[in-house]
Formats: C-alpha cells, structure tokens, sequence
C-alpha cells in the first residue's frame, strides 16, 4: 500500500515449528490455491490436495 500510515502486520500460529509439519503458518509456508470454491493461501501437497494444519487451540486444527 502507497500509505506510510498503514502498517500491516502478520501473526501465524507456528506450532511446533516450521521445519516440520506441525503448524499453521498459512502465509509463511503456504501457496496459491483453491478451498470451497475460493482461491486463497493454503498448505497443500503437489497434487493441490489440502494437508492438516497444527494447532494447541481445541477444535482449531
């Protein structure tokens, strides 16, 4: 953004880390794909198949 007010700031839940599997660092670690119909950053294999994400919060994994 050309705005030197606006600061954009990026939290990602990393889990265990980000040199394995258990996270959810969408943003950081993700790519361009497509869930329910919308395009958006998510963690996927080769074939574009959506994998699990980690996370210590219940039901948020």
């Amino acid at each position: 953004m050309d705005d030197s007010e606006v600061k954009i700031v990026d939290v990602e839940p990393a889990g265990k880390g980000l040199d394995i599997s258990e996270h959810s660092a969408i943003l950081t670690l993700g790519s361009l794909g497509a869930l329910y119909g919308f395009k958006c950053y998510l963690l996927q294999d080769e074939a574009g198949e959506s994998l699990l994400v980690y996370s210590i919060a219940p039901s948020l994994d």
